[in-house]
């Protein structure tokens, strides 16, 4: 008596569906032991068994079909396999793009932050500069007078008509 195999480690080897299997031991064509286990039931195939049963179950071309389709079945995890490598690639690319692109946005920042910063003192030390300056209570002087000015010759000029203007020339 050989090893004993569950359905999947026997369709496995054979290259067949499990369900084949299973179809195989209810129609009684292949002998299998029943085992409980934790409230589980599984099939356990003696791996003579299995070999009496493929050999006079399955044609050889029956067989070849199988484990070509079996075959077909492993490419395409690989294929899924580098269909998802390729995509990892592309976004490894895309993700160091997106750093290259972060540190010259941060270093365009720092850029303007310092040319507005040089700016502001600059107009910070221009503004006390001018409030500092000498010449500013004179020039306060100056322009208090020109309104003073102003105010008189604009009610000279609303009190005389444009005939007394005219006469007077």
């Amino acid at each position: 008596m050989g090893r004993r195999l569950s359905l999947r480690q026997a369709s496995e080897q054979l290259g067949v569906h499990k369900n084949r299997l299973w179809r195989a031991i209810k129609s009684g064509q292949l002998r299998a032991e029943l085992q409980e286990r934790g409230g589980r039931s599984t099939y356990k195939v003696d791996q003579d068994e299995l070999a009496r049963w493929a050999g006079e179950f399955l044609s050889s071309g029956e067989f070849e079909t199988v484990r070509d389709e079996s075959r077909r079945d492993e490419t395409v995890p690989l294929q899924a396999h580098l269909a998802l490598q390729s995509q990892v690639h592309g976004l490894v690319d895309e993700l160091r793009r997106s750093e290259r692109r972060l540190v010259a946005l941060q270093l365009a920042l720092e850029t303007e932050q310092r040319v507005l910063a040089e700016t502001q003192q600059a107009l910070f030390e221009a503004r006390n500069q001018f409030d500092g300056s000498e010449r500013a209570p004179a020039l306060a002087q100056e322009l208090k007078a020109a309104r003073t000015e102003l105010a008189r010759w604009e009610k000279q000029r609303r009190s005389q008509t444009w005939w007394s203007t005219i006469l007077r020339a």
